[in-house]
């Protein structure tokens, strides 16, 4: 890849090669500063990906905002930058930037059309890879090598091979020395696409999120729904019940409409929510792009979680 790949490239790469990994996807269309360029669904995958040229083009309220919609949607986030030879992020390492894990395009292929994982994660200090603890221990005793036997073969403390054990990370090349001497392989795959993580911890994290009060989510709140504003999405917000999830944008402006109401219509087709545009004025047609359209009335009618979705439901089949 050159290093001075632009994001249109990317994309169509990116594209490239979910669609040949059998995803389904939707681009977000918006201006660059959204929190997430595409989301995409392979079974019960679904994936919000970032593009990014460099790393410094990262803010932490964005990251911290795609951390919230990824936990919220169920999602694994992901940051991609393109390959390069110049550039100090490596192909088949998994890096890790404002706790969102970043790979290059070329890891990206890897992982899903060549079917290998990465296997090298980077923290301070150097590369490290995560490697069968239990099974270390089990060869070890298994052969009657010592603590203090190994330590000397490979040249750590007897301490080292202890966290090693017990599953703390170990540097790429003492890892191939322990394969080596216990003449099994040892290091065990990553996967970037793993969820964790605590949802209110998450949100703990975004700051100066700047969320004026609205009577739409205020109504949702009320009738049981937990809202959660965003700023660099193509919805305001989403709003949640305990078994359903919906996306809302608020008074959108006549230009912005269309192309809100479709890309709605897309991202809901891949992640398999509802979602709704709301106008404060007169309204023409029941759909916009194959998004519901409601007034604010029709909205504060809704006294109940079952109904609002009966009437999104209605809005989108005419």
């Amino acid at each position: 890849m050159s290093p001075s790949m632009d994001l249109k490239s990317m994309m169509r790469s990116t594209v490239e090669i979910l669609e040949r990994s059998g995803f389904i996807l939707s681009q977000i269309k918006g201006p660059s500063e959204m929190s997430f360029d595409l989301v995409a669904r392979r079974d019960d995958d679904l994936i919000l990906i970032k593009l990014i040229k460099d790393k410094e083009e990262l803010r932490s309220q964005s990251t911290g905002e795609m951390k919230v919609l990824a936990r919220v949607l169920s999602a694994s986030p992901i940051l991609l930058m393109p390959s390069s030879r110049s550039s100090t992020f490596r192909d088949g390492v998994l890096y890790v930037s404002h706790g969102i894990p970043l790979m290059t395009l070329n890891t990206l292929f890897d992982h899903f059309v060549e079917e290998v994982p990465p296997f090298v994660y980077y923290c301070s200090g150097g590369h490290f890879v995560t490697v069968e603890g239990n099974r270390i221990r089990d060869l070890r005793e298994c052969h009657g090598i010592s603590l203090g036997a190994l330590a000397n073969e490979i040249g750590v403390s007897r301490r080292a091979i202890q966290m090693y054990e017990s599953g703390m990370g170990v540097d790429l090349e003492m890892a191939l020395k322990i394969e080596e001497v216990m003449g099994v392989e040892l290091i065990v795959p990553l996967d970037p696409f793993s969820r964790s993580g605590s949802l209110e911890e998450i949100r703990d994290n975004i700051s100066g999120l700047d969320v004026h009060p609205n009577d739409v989510l205020d109504h949702l709140n009320s009738i049981g729904m937990e809202v959660i504003p965003t700023a660099r999405c193509p919805f305001d917000a989403l709003a949640r019940s305990r078994e359903d999830l919906v996306m809302t944008s608020i008074d959108p402006s006549e230009r912005e409409i269309r192309m809100l109401g479709s890309t709605l219509s897309e991202i809901t087709r891949v992640t398999g929510n509802e979602s709704f545009l709301v106008a404060t004025g007169r309204i023409k047609g029941r759909n916009i792009g194959g998004t519901p359209l409601l007034t604010v009335d029709d909205v504060k009618k809704v006294d109940c979680i079952g109904d609002l979705l009966e009437l999104i439901r209605n809005r989108k089949k005419h």
